[in-house]
């Protein structure tokens, strides 16, 4: 009797500890984290501080709308009185100057109207947990609406970065005729969250099959959703809007070849940019001009 005593609790110990685990990773990737600046001497905060000095110098409004949820989201708008405007949707555990601040002048000389949001838990938005674009794209959404209904324009757009790219090519399958996106850029995204996580905890070299089953089990608690209905490649799929897909070659974060998956998808008029020896979300810093140049001749195009 007392060796099984002894046995129990060590299970018990070995349960509790197995739980504890799977909470951590859970938090980890899932949790809003605490808000931070970014600071150091490194080239990506020389290039951010000396984007910043540009956006300092537009006058950004800050605006704010509802979330389906309830949650007060924030964004920053400028506007210049065109009849073209472009969102701009940061990735995971970024803000929308810290991803942005170096796109904001080209943009801006090229005459675009431009909003910058925080996406949910992050930046000065409300919320505690992150999504990786189910319910941003329905919060992406509701700026469509803010914005005509506030700034009405003839052409709207969205550009995304990694998660941005999840949320703008998830939202990209929905009728957003009311709302006249013309164009979308979707910029080193993955075709599923099931998919890139998984290629996350294989990368750390951890069993997947211990980690993902009880995630999606908390996600579901959590959300009411499961991990596996977030697949931006299902946008894709029912999109009538034109995509410029853009992905560096030497993203090992979320590999080049969901790039290929998505575009092999996508059944209106696309084009595909890949920046040779980019790393992830490094293709507008690898490649400024020509990026840039990119960016602006699928716009001009599709007006």
């Amino acid at each position: 009797m007392k060796k099984r005593n002894i046995a129990l609790l060590g299970l018990g110990a070995i349960g509790a500890g197995y739980g504890a685990l799977i909470k951590y990773y859970y938090d980890y990737c899932f949790k809003r984290v605490p808000a931070h600046t970014l600071e150091g001497d490194s080239p990506y905060v020389q290039r951010y501080q000396e984007g910043m000095k540009f956006v300092d110098s537009v006058a950004f409004d800050q605006v704010s709308i509802e979330s389906f949820d309830h949650l007060k989201l924030n964004g920053y708008y400028v506007d210049q009185k065109s009849e073209k405007t472009i969102i701009l949707v940061h990735g995971y555990h970024s803000n929308a100057f810290e991803e942005y601040a170096t796109f904001i002048e080209f943009l801006y000389k090229d005459h675009f109207n431009i909003l910058v949001i925080d996406q949910r838990s992050h930046g000065k938005s409300e919320g505690k947990w992150i999504d990786f674009g189910y319910n941003e794209s329905k919060d992406l959404v509701n700026w469509s609406a803010f914005i005509q209904n506030n700034y009405p324009c003839q052409s709207l757009y969205y550009l995304g970065i990694s998660m941005g790219s999840a949320t703008v090519l998830t939202t990209s399958g929905c009728d957003l005729s009311p709302y006249h996106v013309k164009g979308i850029i979707a910029d080193c995204g993955y075709d599923t969250l099931e998919n890139e996580l998984k290629h996350v905890i294989h990368k750390k070299k951890l069993p997947v099959f211990v980690f993902f089953g009880p995630s999606n089990l908390i996600h579901k608690l959590h959300t009411g959703h499961s991990i596996k209905e977030s697949n931006p490649i299902d946008g894709v799929r029912k999109t009538k809007v034109p995509i410029l897909f853009i992905h560096g070659t030497e993203d090992h974060f979320v590999p080049t070849h969901y790039c290929y998956s998505l575009y092999k998808a996508c059944p209106s008029e696309k084009e595909l940019y890949l920046v040779k020896d980019a790393k992830h979300a490094c293709s507008h810093v690898v490649e400024k001009e020509e990026y840039e140049q990119k960016v602006l001749n699928f716009l001009h195009k599709h007006q």
